[in-house]
């Protein structure tokens, strides 16, 4: 191998290197609490109790919610790892449902990490989108925008 060539690989790698972001955390202090404090895992079980206030928030009935979340959970589902529990198919559901209803930026009070966030709600719309285009018979949505 030519040795310019070498020499240039080594300042390319040197150089990304440094831009490198240095991490403090795999899973901030805050998102640790997800689960417990979450606006998902508190809201959605009063929302269940309460068939208005879980349609005004989903724009769905709870059964047209289950119904939903059974034909996508397989597409949506995420392995987790060692390091942190995955975003569950519910949870995933439940952002992309409620980020399409209604006009809204994602907020920090949400505790999930907003890249994760983006994709899951881009997947979940995407396999929404194709999941109901291709019945043959119409989906029991009660949607209102």
């Amino acid at each position: 191998m030519n040795p310019k060539r070498i020499a240039a690989m080594w300042l390319l790698y040197r150089r990304l290197r440094r831009r490198r972001i240095k991490r403090n955390y795999w899973v901030h202090p805050i998102n640790q609490k997800r689960e417990q404090i979450g606006i998902f895992h508190t809201l959605l079980k009063e929302l269940q109790k309460d068939e208005n206030k879980f349609f005004n928030f989903f724009r769905m009935t709870i059964p047209s919610f289950n119904e939903l979340h059974q034909r996508l959970k397989t597409k949506i589902l995420r392995k987790n790892s060692k390091m942190r529990n995955s975003i569950t198919s519910e949870e995933r559901l439940a952002l992309t449902l409620s980020s399409m209803t209604r006009i809204q930026k994602f907020t920090p009070e949400r505790r999930v990490v907003v890249e994760s966030l983006h994709a899951g709600v881009k997947k979940g719309r995407n396999e929404c989108a194709e999941r109901l285009s291709t019945q043959n018979r119409e989906f029991p949505l009660k949607l209102v925008i």
